[in-house]
């Protein structure tokens, strides 16, 4: 964004779709995960929206889609910041951030 002829801001329209309203905070919750901070903002964000204990669980389902999605980018090479290569750590990570969130949701059933 351009502010009288000055960069003021950057909007990335990637994930922008029509759908569940759901979906981005499960994007956001997934973003931060496990972070202590991530978890305070993704609590305000769902308490400001004043959702119920059923959409507070669609919101993890969709972290945890998102997160499969994201795990099968792996080893996928999109620009030269990507390599073509699948990376075992990342993999391993991405595995126990599913499980995590997996068992996450269950608790919460």
């Amino acid at each position: 964004m351009v502010k009288d002829g000055v960069f003021s801001g950057l909007v990335d329209l990637d994930g922008l779709t029509q759908g569940d309203p759901l979906e981005a905070i499960g994007r956001i919750k997934l973003s931060w995960y496990g972070t202590h901070h991530g978890e305070i903002y993704t609590n305000a964000v769902m308490n400001e929206l004043e959702l119920s204990e059923k959409e507070r669980q669609l919101v993890l389902v969709y972290a945890l889609l998102n997160k499969i999605s994201w795990t099968c980018e792996n080893g996928i090479q999109f620009n030269q910041n990507t390599m073509a290569v699948v990376d075992k750590e990342k993999e391993k990570i991405d595995k126990k951030m599913i499980k995590a969130i997996a068992a996450e949701l269950d608790d919460e059933v």
